[in-house]
């Protein structure tokens, strides 16, 4: 795991779900942790940004980000498979997009 990747990825993933949480606040009546706290917010926030991250860090999904920000910088692929991960392990679902000649 490249902490100058979850560097990045971690204040963006962990202001989204406050965001969230702050446009839909009825969410936090259901956080119900085995170890009870008084800020739900937070525990919500930090557990779900927790799972996000790791998956995002990871080796493989790391790579998969290097080769995209290389690639686009670069121009050299006019499209690209994207396959479902959940940090190595291959998820049911295939997409492929294609880049350019977008009507």
């Amino acid at each position: 795991m490249s902490s100058s990747v979850e560097k990045i990825i971690r204040p963006i993933v962990e202001g989204q779900i406050r965001g969230f949480l702050m446009e839909h606040p009825e969410i936090v009546k259901a956080v119900d942790w085995y170890k009870p706290r008084k800020d739900k917010a937070t525990t919500f926030t930090n557990s779900l940004s927790k799972r996000i991250v790791r998956d995002l860090v990871c080796a493989h999904s790391e790579a998969r980000l290097r080769a995209a920000l290389l690639e686009s910088s670069t121009g050299a692929q006019s499209h690209s498979a994207v396959e479902g991960y959940y940090c190595g392990e291959r998820a049911p679902l295939e997409i492929t997009v294609e880049r350019g000649n977008a009507a």
